[in-house]
């Protein structure tokens, strides 16, 4: 984030992070204060696992909590539709997974890996120590019904 933001000649910015992400606005708004005017993390919480995993990515079992059960890559844009229509319980939630997808050589698939989803929760931390450090103004915005932040 830093070298587009150092290639855009952008010396300042307000940076917003949803999920996974704002873990990564909060690390860097931690790492790179001078640069960070204001943060907004958004459904993520500072708040690690109960236990610590220390096992290596190529042993992990690959899960998704979202996408788990999707035939992705799918034949077709329609079927990942009709699958994605059919798991999501609000219009919002499946605009926002349709705007997930992407066109991969075998057909329609998500833009993010499973493979990182799993890493991301194998591997997330407390991260208590980065938001101390912050020095500038943090709005915290749960969703509704989420209780982690």
């Amino acid at each position: 984030m830093m070298g587009l933001m150092n290639y855009l000649e952008i010396n300042s910015a307000i940076v917003v992070g949803h999920s996974m992400g704002g873990y990564i606005a909060g690390c860097m708004a931690a790492s790179y204060p001078g640069h960070v005017s204001g943060l907004a993390i958004l459904d993520k919480s500072a708040a690690g696992p109960e236990k610590e995993n220390d096992a290596p990515l190529y042993e992990l079992n690959i899960l998704d909590p979202v996408t788990g059960n999707w035939p992705l890559p799918s034949a077709s844009l329609s079927e990942s539709q009709a699958v994605i229509r059919r798991d999501m319980e609000s219009k919002f939630r499946y605009q926002y997974s349709m705007n997930s997808l992407t066109e991969t050589e075998a057909g329609p698939g998500m833009m993010f890996s499973a493979q990182a989803i799993t890493a991301n929760i194998a591997y997330y931390s407390d991260w208590y120590p980065f938001l101390r450090s912050l020095q500038c103004p943090v709005p915290l915005i749960r969703a509704k019904g989420g209780g982690a932040v």
